[in-house]
Parts: C-alpha cells; sequence; structure tokens
C-alpha cells in the first residue's frame, strides 16, 4: 500500500473513531445532567410507572418452598 492511502486511512479511522467517542461522551454527559434518579426512572419504565404494593413473585416461591420443606 502507498503512503499516501495509508495515511487517508488511519485519518479517516481517526475522525470516525473521534465522532463516534464524541457522541458517546456527549450522550453520557446529557444523561448526567438531566438529574433524577436512574434506577426510579430505570424500573418505571420497566413497570409502566406503577409500582406493586404487594408481594413479589420472588416472595411468594420463597414462601411456597417454605411450605413444600415443612411437609
Amino acid at each position: 500500500m502507498c503512503t499516501k492511502g495509508f495515511l487517508l486511512l488511519i485519518v479517516t479511522v481517526i475522525v470516525i473513531g473521534g465522532s463516534i467517542g464524541g457522541a458517546f461522551a456527549g450522550g453520557l454527559a446529557l444523561g448526567r445532567s438531566q438529574g433524577g434518579d436512574s434506577e426510579t426512572a430505570f424500573l418505571q419504565g420497566l413497570g409502566g410507572g406503577q409500582f406493586s404494593s404487594g408481594p413479589s413473585p420472588a416472595d411468594a416461591n420463597r414462601a411456597g418452598a417454605l411450605q413444600v420443606a415443612r411437609r
């Protein structure tokens, strides 16, 4: 490969990598600047914004396992 083509390839890879890295860093900065509790927002996104006050399925499985073990 000639030197001119190699340099053009290197510059292209650096420019594309810098663009992708800059977009990633900008997304992180934007996400942090929005504030709020990210865990709560994530859980609300999974549950449609509604939290159940009843027992979870994991609690029901544990209770069922305890009843089977006691028999």
